[in-house]
């Protein structure tokens, strides 16, 4: 193989498991902030009917 391709093959790789952290880190931080803005109008909506 050439030399050019495997490091090609090899940047390709590292490429595709830096997505999927990248992706991961997005998810979890969709997921906090859903949950921080939900969390945060049903403590409005609690404060409201007191």
């Amino acid at each position: 193989m050439h030399p050019a391709i495997a490091r090609l093959i090899k940047l390709q790789s590292a490429a595709e498991e830096f997505m999927k952290v990248y992706l991961l880190m997005l998810l979890i931080g969709t997921l906090l902030t859903a949950i921080r803005f939900t969390s945060v109008t049903e403590r409005r909506s609690e404060a409201q009917t007191q």
